[in-house]
């Protein structure tokens, strides 16, 4: 990501059952790339900013999802 300026990582605390079942996106994150460790059924919001200063908070849970024999975060819409 050569645009990327900063990444954030946030844990929600408690927020699972509000967003388990939210729909899915594309996107998946390997728990290798979080700051902290990563237990299954947490809430996360990734907070990118861009060189430009523009930024972008996704939204990502740990379910049990594997992509390649790796745990990863599925990302899912918060609204």
């Amino acid at each position: 990501m050569p645009d990327i300026a900063k990444l954030e990582f946030w844990r929600i605390e408690g927020a699972y059952g509000r967003f388990k079942d939210h729909p899915k996106t594309e996107d998946i994150l390997p728990f290798g790339n979080y700051p902290m460790p990563v237990e299954l059924s947490q809430v996360f919001a990734i907070r990118f900013t861009k060189k430009d200063g523009s930024a972008d908070t996704l939204y990502h849970r740990s379910s049990g999802a594997t992509w390649e024999g790796m745990d990863v975060t599925e990302g899912f819409a918060a609204r």
